[in-house]
């Protein structure tokens, strides 16, 4: 009888065990499975974060009333845009010609062109082989030279500036990615779209 009893217990305990063991390997296999997730949502917002810092950043709270969109006196002077170069504002009544440019463009006379639906491309360097490379980006550019500037800009702490509309890049180094990502997001979009011929 005694024998039966240890034998019956000893096959309770047996069950015993090999439920806590199928418990556990449950357990394992759930924090392993909440591992996997939490990792995966780490690295999918990770990549998210770059996309997003990637992109354009427009200026805030860009003006759409009579200030933002005042014509003023060709050669008159406006001193209350936000940034260097500027991206919105106050503008003459007449833009740059599209295309290459070698001398600076007046601030006043850029934001028309922004107004226009350009994208401006300036630079604050000597260095000759930068300067050809954005200009070589800008011709190879489809309807050249419809809403496109290269210019240089002395007044600015950037090497390169990219500016449309409310809106604009800085770089260092020559980024084409960059620089073609702001042209096809902002090249044609101002509030005063003009037609434009592009050459042949």
């Amino acid at each position: 009888m005694a024998r039966h009893q240890r034998r019956s217990q000893a096959a309770r305990r047996a069950v015993q065990r090999e439920e806590r063991r199928s418990r556990n390997q449950a357990r394992g296999r759930g924090r392993r499975w909440l591992y996997w997730i939490s990792s995966g949502t780490i690295g999918a917002l990770i990549i998210i974060s770059f996309t997003i810092t990637s992109l354009p950043t427009p200026v805030t709270n860009v003006p759409t009333g009579e200030e933002a969109m005042a014509i003023i006196p060709e050669g008159q002077r406006y001193l209350g845009y936000t940034s260097s170069p500027p991206t919105y504002g106050p503008h003459w009544p007449t833009g740059a010609a599209w295309g290459v440019r070698t001398e600076d463009i007046p601030d006043e006379r850029q934001v028309r062109n922004l107004a226009e639906g350009g994208v401006l491309i300036q630079y604050n360097t000597d260095n000759q082989g930068l300067i050809d490379q954005l200009e070589q980006f800008a011709l190879r550019q489809s309807d050249f030279p419809c809403y496109l500037i290269v210019a240089p800009f002395e007044r600015m702490e950037a090497t390169i500036a990219v500016t449309a509309w409310g809106a604009m890049e800085t770089m260092d180094v020559y980024d084409e990615e960059q620089l073609q990502e702001f042209v096809d997001t902002f090249r044609g979009t101002g509030p005063e779209l003009v037609s434009c011929a592009p050459l042949g």
